[in-house]
């Protein structure tokens, strides 16, 4: 398939040159706010726990969050708001992953919430996860034997701690959702065993089957780096598929790997272009935002479905997102395609 991949890029990139500039002139470069813009309107949903979360009233955060759990109510790309809104709640600015100094700030404010409130499950989950996140980030990214002795360290200190405050409320807050959250997101912090880590992973899916970002946390957690195989990444998205068709169709089986794609060789999974092909055009159609699009341009790529390609480049897109972009090897021929694109869509605007 690679092969025949290289040879329709080829022919891409000879038609795209020698048709110009008819070719350009047939690109729509209207500017649409379809990836630019709020086309959820999630500022609406997610601002006001932000702002709560920044004034440190942590309590009224996860009750809206809590709320946002109950009624059950989804993005246009069918995320869960709530399952956006909970991971706020401990890291108040972003991703700190490498910033211990900043995890260090935050913790008092937790610790203040749990010691008011040690009957809450948000209250507790929270502070044990920030506990966990906190060492993790004197670890680091990076691979584990360059990881220095003082990182070790400390991730063994905030994980001990961390799992102490697990350990005891468990009992209290089992069949929580949070909580089984938090727990799920703690297992690769804490190297649990492969098996408590699916059993953490099935009791959040007891709870919320159709809720996608479990499944992209589960294939990362399923990477062979953390001692799992590519074989059961695709078994997930199987999985997931079965576990949302009925409302979803089979956009399970691009939501499962959309995480995996951009940290992955392509050929390294096992993945089928066709199925993923078929599952990124569902995703488009709806979530018809530049970023789906990009996203279903990469995978008629991996499909070898040239004629999809082109019609996407020529007729629908608007905004090329990086992003969102995972095709690989003659990727630079495409970079260089959409780099006419993009020098032709400056032109008409300036």
């Amino acid at each position: 398939m690679l092969a025949t991949m290289k040879n329709s890029f080829r022919q891409v990139k000879a038609g795209f040159r020698s048709s110009s500039p008819g070719f350009l002139n047939s690109f729509p470069f209207e500017h649409t706010d379809l990836y630019l813009g709020d086309v959820d309107h999630a500022s609406d949903i997610m601002d006001p726990i932000e702002k709560l979360i920044q004034s440190k009233c942590f309590e009224e955060a996860s009750v809206e969050i809590s709320n946002l759990e109950k009624r059950k109510t989804r993005f246009k790309n069918a995320n869960y708001h709530f399952s956006g809104a909970a991971p706020m709640l401990h890291m108040p600015s972003g991703d700190l992953e490498d910033d211990p100094e900043a995890h260090i700030k935050a913790l008092p404010d937790y610790k203040n919430w749990y010691k008011k409130r040690p009957d809450c499950p948000f209250a507790a989950g929270t502070l044990a996860l920030a506990l966990g996140q906190t060492g993790y980030s004197f670890r680091g990214t990076d691979w584990a034997h360059k990881v220095s002795n003082e990182g070790w360290w400390q991730l063994e200190k905030y994980s001990s701690a961390a799992s102490q405050i697990f350990q005891r409320h468990h009992e209290q807050f089992n069949g929580h959702w949070y909580w089984h959250r938090c727990l799920f997101d703690f297992s690769l912090i804490e190297g649990a065993e492969v098996s408590v880590q699916h059993k953490r992973f099935e009791d959040c899916v007891h709870l919320h089957p159709q809720d996608f970002a479990l499944y992209q946390n589960r294939a990362y957690q399923l990477l062979p780096r953390w001692y799992g195989s590519y074989e059961e990444v695709e078994s997930l998205a199987r999985y997931c598929v079965t576990n949302t068709k009925s409302e979803f169709g089979n956009i399970g089986y691009f939501k499962t790997y959309s995480n995996v794609l951009f940290s992955e060789e392509f050929e390294s999974l096992l993945i089928d272009s066709n199925d993923l092909l078929s599952s990124s055009k569902a995703m488009y159609a709806r979530a018809p935002e530049q970023r789906y699009l990009t996203s279903l341009a990469a995978s008629a790529i991996m499909a070898d479905d040239v004629d999809l390609f082109r019609m996407i480049v020529k007729k629908h897109m608007t905004h090329f997102c990086e992003t969102s972009w995972f095709a690989p090897n003659d990727v630079y021929l495409t970079y260089a395609l959409l780099d006419e694109f993009n020098e032709f869509n400056e032109s008409k605007t300036n």
